[in-house]
């Protein structure tokens, strides 16, 4: 595809010429600082209580940008994304539907989580599109990167606060003027009260997980590990051997965190992603870097294994506490979309009883007892349940078509959002992640720039072709007759026949 939009600054550089004071104002007005606010700038919509919106919230000034840029560009696989969405609007039709074996509610109780997952579903694609229609002028791929790098610093900041302080909490300037009867909601609170850990117990005892900037362990884990591809990307492109120190350092303290966060599928994901990166470059030949990375994961390893982190590591992996009850919602999971198998229910369901106990509610002797929720210990479980199988298909096409087109390049930014492609698809029986994917979709932009950059679909459309007509004096007949001596000659057009005498100068 060609460019759609053409910034001021593109036009001059093109030209050659220096930018005058017009486009300096234009390019001052760059609209690329709301990505900026919403990756960079998270941690402070976590402190005012609407991390969960930050999304959809900053979609509509990107939204309004975006309808300034018509006709827009698209990239490969949005057809099938587009047709999620709608597909996914169909399951509002089904929220009153109360399945045999799980707790009755109306739709205005269910009305919430559906509401805000679609919001969340029409803000990624927003800001999907808000990336890709930005110039390289506004938008260069490598500062894309160093702020994902920066979002990165901020989660890992949060990691090490949950651990110095897990039970620091306060009540968020959102949350105050929120009514009682949403603030009582038990998924509104998680969403709106600003945390720094869950303090669950996993070892018998009060255990704190890192949580902050995000509501729950799991995301916090989520996000974490995905960044760091991006954060070890602008680290290695930098020169400097300060910020290669201090990168080193920063990786240090965030496997800290990971290992006392205790997400076991959080660590299976480095794994798979460190494997994934050195296939991709022994196919290209790169075997010095495969080298290198089989050396710092394999020092890694051993430094975790010399110290107490080897302790909790295995403490973890003999308490297996969520065992069972993630096996009961795997198989509840696929019987209630088995019920609505084309478009789920809109969704999800709570059963009545749990793995532990059929009693409805939990209490001191049965911790484990109450009502599961079914949908929300994998994302593609929730797929299930609210969009059915079709949804599945059409919710993973856009990551896919991109993954494909990208399969070969060799660019850093291409082998990096692979990689968190792929360890995305992995997290998806194991994390309820559907609605905080703004890392994968900011890694499927990056990888649609990426593309049009290597195949030159980015550049600038060809100048239409002039018409090849010779001039009148010019055609074949008119010569002729001019050698004939029917027309007499004349000079080209532009000139003169007889210089023009030169005037003199009095003084």
């Amino acid at each position: 595809m060609s460019i759609i939009y053409e910034s001021a600054g593109e036009r001059s550089h093109r030209r050659g010429r220096p930018r005058d004071d017009h486009e300096v104002r234009l390019l001052r007005r760059n609209p690329a600082w709301m990505l900026w606010l919403l990756l960079v700038g998270f941690p402070a919509f976590w402190v005012l209580g609407l991390g969960a919106f930050a999304v959809p919230m900053m979609a509509v000034p990107m939204g309004l940008e975006l309808l300034r840029r018509r006709p827009l560009k698209l990239p490969r696989g949005f057809l099938m994304w587009a047709l999620f969405l709608v597909w996914s609007l169909a399951g509002v039709a089904l929220l009153g539907v109360n399945p045999y074996g799980y707790v009755p509610d109306t739709v205005s109780g269910r009305l919430i989580g559906y509401g805000t997952r679609e919001s969340m579903y029409l803000g990624l694609t927003i800001v999907l599109l808000f990336i890709g229609n930005l110039s390289e002028t506004e938008l260069p791929q490598a500062k894309l990167v160093r702020w994902l790098a920066w979002s990165f610093c901020g989660v890992v900041a949060g990691g090490l606060l949950g651990l110095v302080a897990p039970t620091f909490d306060f009540t968020s300037l959102f949350e105050v003027v929120l009514p009682n009867s949403l603030r009582s909601n038990i998924f509104v609170q998680a969403q709106v009260h600003p945390r720094a850990a869950q303090v669950q117990a996993i070892f018998g005892d009060t255990t704190p997980r890192p949580a902050a900037p995000y509501p729950y362990t799991n995301q916090w884990s989520f996000n974490l590990v995905l960044l760091a591809v991006w954060f070890v990307v602008a680290v290695a492109r930098s020169r400097s051997a300060r910020v290669k120190l201090g990168g080193v350092l920063v990786l240090a303290a965030a496997a800290v965190t990971l290992v006392y966060s205790l997400n076991r599928a959080a660590w299976i994901a480095v794994v798979v992603g460190i494997a994934y990166a050195a296939l991709r470059l022994a196919r290209r030949g790169r075997l010095g870097l495969v080298l290198v990375i089989v050396l710092a994961g394999t020092s890694a390893a051993a430094v975790v294994a010399a110290t107490p982190l080897g302790d909790v590591v295995s403490q973890r992996i003999d308490a297996g506490n969520s065992n069972q009850i993630r096996a009961f919602t795997i198989e509840r999971a696929f019987e209630l979309s088995a019920e609505s198998p084309v478009v789920g229910f809109g969704s999800t369901r709570s059963t009545l009883g749990s793995a532990s106990s059929i009693a409805v509610g939990r209490s001191a002797g049965c911790p484990t007892c109450g009502n599961a929720q079914i949908g929300m210990n994998g994302y593609l479980y929730m797929l299930l349940v609210t969009t059915g199988l079709g949804g599945v298909v059409l919710f993973a096409g856009l990551g896919v078509a991109q993954w494909w087109r990208c399969r070969r390049l060799g660019t850093p930014v291409a082998l990096a959002g692979s990689t968190v492609l792929v360890m995305t698809a992995y997290f998806s029986p194991v994390y309820d992640a559907a609605t905080w994917m703004l890392v994968p979709f900011v890694s499927v932009a990056l990888l649609w720039r990426e593309g049009q950059r290597t195949d030159g679909s980015d550049r600038p459309a060809p100048p239409r072709e002039t018409s090849t007509r010779r001039p009148l004096l010019e055609s074949p007949g008119m010569v002729q007759a001019t050698r004939a001596g029917a027309i007499p000659a004349c000079a080209p057009l532009g000139t003169r026949s007889h210089p023009r005498p030169r005037r003199k100068v009095v003084s």
